[in-house]
């Protein structure tokens, strides 16, 4: 299907699309003007203490919607959608490894707690219309994405560290893009890092940890914002096994109109959605 199709698909059509496996890409330029979200798993032990961690870290960990334990429709996010399939596929952690499968049919569990959290591709549709060139998205493919050496704020016995995206953002633009995502909080807000990324343990969009690669030419940026790939990290330094995330890149698409969470709290949104 043409990427100017794919744009144009709606929520409920692109998450049939990937339930039926006839879609199975990374989202970033799909379902244009739609919130897009990372999705994390924890088992009703760790559930509270990382509903903490978004609070107290809510720019890589903006709160959407917390689903009661064993329950996996939403109903603040979507309707009609199932967590398990909706997406182009999960990845399944047993303490030491991670595993990618295609859906969690065959891994789901009564007492694991759906978490729905936003995610930075929210915010490309204004970047595009504020004339910021966006390459990854022009060529069809997803974002370069970083563990980096900072560290999270704890939550009882959880820990972790940020990890970021990075877009390659030409030299003229970098401000605007600055401006304009910092209004979609919701969305991870505006940059953390802003030039080289040696400073915080990335390598400018080469050898990513997750993702593809996007090397930075002369005329570009190197831009990073936070990422809700960050529960990974989450899981994997607080050893939570039998712990499950979105795969990296391949966001579950919602029925949030990006508009509505523009200039939005993500502790405003918590309180008015009870999350």
């Amino acid at each position: 299907m043409p990427e100017e199709d794919l744009a144009d698909l709606t929520p409920a059509r692109a998450r049939a699309m990937f339930r039926s496996a006839e879609l199975c890409r990374p989202t970033s330029g799909l379902c244009t003007g739609y919130i897009q979200a990372n999705l994390a798993f924890l088992p009703t032990g760790v559930a509270d203490d990382f509903e903490a961690m978004c609070r107290l870290n809510d720019q890589p960990l903006p709160l959407i919607e917390r689903l009661p334990a064993g329950q996996y429709s939403p109903r603040v996010s979507a309707t009609d959608a199932d967590l398990r399939t909706d997406l182009g596929g999960f990845m399944v952690y047993d303490g030491r490894s991670w595993t990618s499968v295609p859906d969690l049919l065959e891994h789901w569990r009564d007492d694991l707690v759906a978490f729905v959290i936003g995610c930075s591709f929210s915010a490309e549709r204004a970047l595009l219309e504020a004339g910021v060139h966006l390459r990854h998205v022009a060529a069809g493919g997803g974002v370069p994405i970083y563990r980096t050496t900072r560290d999270l704020e704890p939550a009882g016995g959880l820990r972790g560290r940020l990890v970021v995206s990075m877009r390659a953002i030409e030299d003229s633009q970098v401000d605007t893009a600055a401006a304009v995502t910092a209004r979609y909080p919701m969305a991870h807000g505006g940059p953390v890092w802003t030039g080289p990324g040696q400073h915080i343990g990335c390598r400018d969009g080469r050898s990513p940890d997750w993702g593809v690669e996007l090397p930075v030419t002369a005329e570009e940026t190197p831009v990073y914002w936070a990422c809700g790939v960050t529960p990974q990290t989450i899981i994997e330094d607080s050893g939570i096994a039998g712990a499950m995330v979105h795969r990296p890149g391949h966001m579950f698409i919602t029925d949030i109109r990006d508009e509505t969470v523009r200039d939005v709290d993500p502790a405003d949104w918590r309180a008015r959605h009870a999350c």
